[in-house]
Protein backbone atom coordinates (compact mmCIF):
# COMPACT_ATOMS: atom_id res chain seq x y z
CA UNK A 1 0.00 0.00 0.00
CA UNK A 2 1.44 3.37 -0.94
CA UNK A 3 1.84 6.18 1.53
CA UNK A 4 -1.06 8.13 -0.01
CA UNK A 5 -3.39 5.09 0.15
CA UNK A 6 -2.39 4.58 3.80
CA UNK A 7 -3.15 8.22 4.62
CA UNK A 8 -6.53 7.93 2.88
CA UNK A 9 -7.39 4.67 4.70
CA UNK A 10 -6.42 6.25 8.02
CA UNK A 11 -8.55 9.37 7.53
CA UNK A 12 -11.59 7.96 5.72
CA UNK A 13 -14.46 7.26 8.11
CA UNK A 14 -15.80 4.23 6.20
CA UNK A 15 -15.09 0.62 7.18
CA UNK A 16 -11.41 -0.36 6.91
CA UNK A 17 -12.30 -3.51 4.95
CA UNK A 18 -13.53 -1.29 2.09
CA UNK A 19 -9.94 -0.12 1.60
CA UNK A 20 -8.00 -3.30 2.38
CA UNK A 21 -10.33 -6.03 1.12
CA UNK A 22 -11.20 -9.14 3.08
CA UNK A 23 -8.99 -10.01 6.06
CA UNK A 24 -6.65 -12.98 5.63
CA UNK A 25 -7.01 -13.84 9.31
CA UNK A 26 -9.74 -13.81 11.94
CA UNK A 27 -9.06 -14.59 15.56
CA UNK A 28 -11.37 -14.96 18.56
CA UNK A 29 -9.70 -14.22 21.90
CA UNK A 30 -10.71 -14.77 25.51
CA UNK A 31 -9.05 -13.02 28.45
CA UNK A 32 -8.11 -15.65 31.03
CA UNK A 33 -6.71 -13.57 33.85
CA UNK A 34 -5.78 -9.99 34.71
CA UNK A 35 -3.04 -8.77 37.01
CA UNK A 36 -2.38 -5.13 37.91
CA UNK A 37 1.26 -4.23 38.50
CA UNK A 38 2.51 -0.82 39.63
CA UNK A 39 6.12 -0.06 38.69
CA UNK A 40 7.65 3.34 39.42
CA UNK A 41 4.17 4.78 39.90
CA UNK A 42 2.87 3.52 36.52
CA UNK A 43 -0.15 1.22 36.57
CA UNK A 44 0.25 -1.65 34.12
CA UNK A 45 -2.28 -4.39 33.39
CA UNK A 46 -0.98 -7.85 32.45
CA UNK A 47 -3.57 -9.94 30.60
CA UNK A 48 -3.24 -13.63 29.74
CA UNK A 49 -5.27 -14.61 26.67
CA UNK A 50 -6.02 -17.69 24.56
CA UNK A 51 -8.02 -18.14 21.39
CA UNK A 52 -8.54 -19.74 18.01
CA UNK A 53 -8.90 -18.58 14.46
CA UNK A 54 -8.20 -19.07 10.78
CA UNK A 55 -5.41 -17.64 8.62
CA UNK A 56 -5.57 -18.34 4.88
CA UNK A 57 -7.88 -21.31 5.55
CA UNK A 58 -5.51 -22.83 8.14
CA UNK A 59 -7.17 -23.27 11.55
CA UNK A 60 -4.98 -22.45 14.53
CA UNK A 61 -5.02 -22.05 18.28
CA UNK A 62 -3.37 -19.20 20.10
CA UNK A 63 -1.61 -20.54 23.13
CA UNK A 64 -1.41 -18.35 26.16
CA UNK A 65 -0.17 -14.90 25.27
CA UNK A 66 0.52 -11.94 27.52
CA UNK A 67 -0.55 -8.40 26.82
CA UNK A 68 1.01 -5.49 28.69
CA UNK A 69 -1.32 -2.51 28.69
CA UNK A 70 -0.28 0.94 29.94
CA UNK A 71 -3.15 3.44 30.25
CA UNK A 72 -2.55 6.91 28.80
CA UNK A 73 -4.71 10.03 28.72
CA UNK A 74 -8.16 10.41 27.16
CA UNK A 75 -9.36 6.78 27.30
CA UNK A 76 -6.36 5.43 25.37
CA UNK A 77 -3.88 2.72 26.30
CA UNK A 78 -0.75 1.33 24.68
CA UNK A 79 -0.51 -2.45 24.60
CA UNK A 80 2.15 -4.84 23.42
CA UNK A 81 2.74 -8.54 23.75
CA UNK A 82 3.87 -11.85 22.30
CA UNK A 83 2.18 -15.08 21.42
CA UNK A 84 2.37 -18.38 19.56
CA UNK A 85 -0.07 -19.63 16.94
CA UNK A 86 -0.19 -23.43 16.61
CA UNK A 87 -1.89 -25.10 13.63
CA UNK A 88 -4.96 -27.07 14.72
CA UNK A 89 -4.87 -30.68 13.48
CA UNK A 90 -1.73 -30.09 11.40
CA UNK A 91 1.93 -29.43 11.99
CA UNK A 92 3.12 -25.85 12.15
CA UNK A 93 3.46 -22.83 14.39
CA UNK A 94 4.34 -19.16 14.24
CA UNK A 95 5.59 -16.87 17.01
CA UNK A 96 4.57 -13.22 16.83
CA UNK A 97 4.74 -9.90 18.61
CA UNK A 98 2.35 -6.96 18.39
CA UNK A 99 1.80 -3.35 19.40
CA UNK A 100 -1.65 -1.80 19.72
CA UNK A 101 -3.34 1.50 20.51
CA UNK A 102 -6.55 0.82 22.45
CA UNK A 103 -9.51 3.16 22.79
CA UNK A 104 -11.59 2.40 25.85
CA UNK A 105 -14.77 4.10 27.01
CA UNK A 106 -17.86 2.94 28.88
CA UNK A 107 -19.48 1.35 25.82
CA UNK A 108 -16.67 -0.06 23.69
CA UNK A 109 -13.07 -1.20 23.55
CA UNK A 110 -11.43 -1.03 20.13
CA UNK A 111 -7.86 -1.12 18.94
CA UNK A 112 -5.82 -1.02 15.78
CA UNK A 113 -2.33 -2.36 15.61
CA UNK A 114 0.52 -4.11 13.87
CA UNK A 115 1.53 -7.74 14.23
CA UNK A 116 5.00 -9.05 13.28
CA UNK A 117 5.51 -12.77 12.66
CA UNK A 118 9.01 -14.06 13.41
CA UNK A 119 11.25 -15.98 11.01
CA UNK A 120 10.59 -19.32 12.74
CA UNK A 121 7.13 -19.92 11.19
CA UNK A 122 6.88 -23.46 9.81
CA UNK A 123 4.61 -26.25 8.61
CA UNK A 124 1.14 -25.17 7.52
CA UNK A 125 1.78 -21.69 9.00
CA UNK A 126 5.09 -21.17 7.13
CA UNK A 127 3.41 -18.55 4.91
CA UNK A 128 3.47 -16.19 7.93
CA UNK A 129 7.27 -16.32 8.14
CA UNK A 130 8.79 -12.86 8.63
CA UNK A 131 5.58 -11.06 7.61
CA UNK A 132 3.67 -8.07 8.92
CA UNK A 133 -0.09 -7.60 9.37
CA UNK A 134 -2.33 -4.78 10.52
CA UNK A 135 -5.37 -5.64 12.59
CA UNK A 136 -8.52 -4.26 14.11
CA UNK A 137 -9.77 -5.64 17.41
CA UNK A 138 -13.30 -5.21 18.70
CA UNK A 139 -14.25 -6.42 22.16
CA UNK A 140 -17.35 -8.56 22.44
CA UNK A 141 -19.11 -9.74 25.62
CA UNK A 142 -17.66 -11.87 28.44
CA UNK A 143 -14.01 -10.82 28.00
CA UNK A 144 -13.90 -11.98 24.37
CA UNK A 145 -12.59 -10.12 21.32
CA UNK A 146 -12.68 -10.47 17.56
CA UNK A 147 -9.54 -9.63 15.60
CA UNK A 148 -9.53 -9.12 11.82
CA UNK A 149 -6.08 -8.88 10.19
CA UNK A 150 -4.81 -7.81 6.76
CA UNK A 151 -1.40 -8.41 5.23
CA UNK A 152 0.87 -5.38 5.11
CA UNK A 153 2.97 -5.51 1.95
Amino acid sequence: MTKSKLAYAATDKSDISTKLGSPFMTLYLKALEFKVVITKGVRTVLVSIAGNGTADQVDFKLNRSVIVSVPTANHFADANGRGKMVADGQEGYSDFTFRARIYNNTTTNQSSAGMLFFKNSNGSLAFLDNSLAVFKQTDQNNRTSLISAWRWN
